[in-house]
Order: structure tokens, then sequence, then C-alpha cells
């Protein structure tokens, strides 16, 4: 990872713990209680753990830009399953919390949500397949290991 896309990951996780922390915020001003809806207390619960995990984020990020960092513990990072699985909760987290969100206003615009971003999901992943087996046969044929994290994130795709 260069330092360019760890500053970008810096932001996207720091933007998504502000995200998650503005949702509690408004939450504590709104009327009426949770307890009145289950999709409010899916959507609350989803965010207190998007919120602590982009909290981690954004501090390993800022602590991996150090340049006094050893180099073996980037790549040991990098490539823990761990840290993958935890990255695929966060994100997991906060886009069924916004979608819960929306289904305690209306399930109409919840379902319309998913299915939109089912549809964008479907196709982006038509688009970047390709390129990722080409990546993969690159590296297979350079003789470059595969990371753990890129193994995982193939198999999930050939299984879907």
């Amino acid at each position: 990872m260069t330092q360019r896309a760890l500053e970008q990951d810096k932001w996207l996780h720091a933007g998504l713990m502000g995200f998650s922390a503005a949702f509690f915020l408004a939450l504590f001003s709104a009327q009426g209680g949770v307890e009145e809806s289950i999709m409010l207390h899916l959507s609350v619960l989803l965010f207190s753990i998007a919120l602590p995990l982009f909290t981690i984020f954004t501090i390993l990020c800022m602590s991996l830009m150090n340049p006094n960092l050893p180099k073996g513990m980037f790549d040991t990072l990098q490539n823990s399953r761990w840290l993958f699985y935890a990255r695929a909760l966060s994100y997991a987290s906060i886009y069924l919390a916004v979608m819960f969100l929306i289904g305690h206003f209306t399930l109409l615009a919840m379902f319309t949500f998913f299915i939109i971003s089912a549809a964008i999901w479907w196709k982006l992943r038509g688009l970047i397949l390709p390129d990722l087996e080409r990546l993969q046969q690159e590296k297979q044929d350079s003789g470059i290991k595969t990371s753990p994290v890129a193994q995982a994130v193939r198999q999930a795709i050939d299984e879907r």
C-alpha cells in the first residue's frame, strides 16, 4: 500500500467514524424512543459496531504513516486475516445501519436502497473481476506470493 493510499484510507475511515458519531448525536436530540422501532434498534446496534471499528482504523492508518515504523509490521498488518474481516465487518455494519435507518422511515425506500446497491455491486463485480484475475495471474507468473487478504477476497468473489 502506498503512502497516498494510506492517506486516503485514513480520511475514508475518519469520515465514516464522524458519520457514525453524527448518527448518535442526532439520535440524542430525536423525539421518541428507540424502543418503538425494530429498524431503529438494529440501526443503533450496527452504528455502535461501526463507530469503534472506524475509530480504530483511523488511528491505525495514522500510526502506519509514521516513517519510523519497522518494515515488517506494515506487511504483517496488511496480510492479516483479522484485519480483513474487521474491515469487512465495519463496512457491512455501516451499510446495514444506513439501510435499517432508511427502513425506519419507509420500507419501500429501504428495499429500493438494497436493490440499487446490489445491482451496482453486481455490475462493478463484473467490471473488476477480470482485472483481479489478470493481476493474480501476473503475480503467479512473476513468482510473487498472493497475500492471505487477496486470497480471501478472491475466494469471496468465487463463492458468489
